[in-house]
């Protein structure tokens, strides 16, 4: 039996980080009808609150874990409430012991319990809703998106988010052309704003990590050889973004990226 008012507790104190998504967790949690203490998803979700945060977490780890819990009750509430229904594989399935839901959300809140870039915590806890109804989600790739996603910086994550969004912002001109002046590296890194290096090199771990590719085919090899308006994201790429729910993330969060890549950006002048 699931100790409602226990994790109504904890949830509460998740609105430092959460805000007034917070209430509205606890709205499906202990409202009419129940809708997340209802499915199997939920009970999973609210077992793995309870047991970890009855270990030894510092305040502030509490606090991230509850946070986890509240932006995934309240995003796989909401798709419930819309007739959405969840995966009938063997995800929830515990024949052959602990199940693979069971695993995830252990994975997804351990993670979130160590995240200094507390704005991660919402995108990280994701992966467990997308896992919750899409079948194609499999526990071998959700959990080397959860690995990816864990070792990135929120800059990164917002890299991605605007890329996977780039069809939404057609009034922004990115750069079309590289960086790379043959002879003349050491100037050229001499004048580039640190800032523009730093988000380049990012573009470039990202590419390394399989998730962005050159749709003219370069194969990167330093961060000067990359042409803004040629990148793209690869397959697992566009499934990584979905897993995040980056397209939820706002343009502001990413403006300066775009800036520091758009046309007036040429260094070449």
């Amino acid at each position: 039996m699931v100790d409602v008012d226990k994790i109504i507790k904890i949830i509460k104190t998740s609105s430092e980080i959460t805000g007034s998504i917070a209430g509205g967790a606890i709205g499906l949690i202990g409202g009419p009808g129940g809708v997340i203490l209802g499915g199997v998803s939920g009970v999973m979700i609210t077992k793995g609150l309870i047991e970890l945060t009855d270990r030894y977490l510092t305040n502030r780890e509490k606090l991230r874990v509850a946070a986890a819990v509240t932006y995934s009750i309240n995003s796989i509430g909401h798709r419930l409430e819309s007739g959405e229904q969840v995966r009938t594989d063997n995800f929830f399935s515990e024949s052959d012991g602990r199940s693979h839901a069971a695993e995830l959300i252990e994975g997804i809140l351990l993670k979130c319990r160590n995240q200094h870039q507390e704005k991660k915590i919402k995108y990280i806890s994701n992966i467990y809703t997308k896992a919750t109804f899409d079948n194609y989600l499999t526990m071998e790739i959700a959990n080397q998106i959860l690995y990816l996603a864990e070792s990135m910086t929120y800059r990164k994550f917002c890299i991605l988010a605007f890329l996977f969004q780039i069809n939404m912002h057609e009034n922004v001109a990115l750069r079309n052309d590289d960086y790379y002046v043959e002879g003349e590296m050491k100037r050229l890194s001499k004048q580039m704003p640190l800032e523009l290096q730093l988000v380049l090199q990012d573009i470039l771990e990202l590419f390394s990590s399989g998730l962005l590719k050159s749709n003219d085919d370069t194969t990167l090899l330093e961060y000067t050889m990359i042409n803004p308006s040629e990148l793209g994201l690869t397959s697992f790429g566009i499934m990584f973004c979905e897993a995040l729910g980056l397209e939820e993330l706002h343009i502001n969060e990413f403006y300066n990226i775009i800036d520091l890549l758009e046309t007036r950006g040429d260094m070449k002048q």
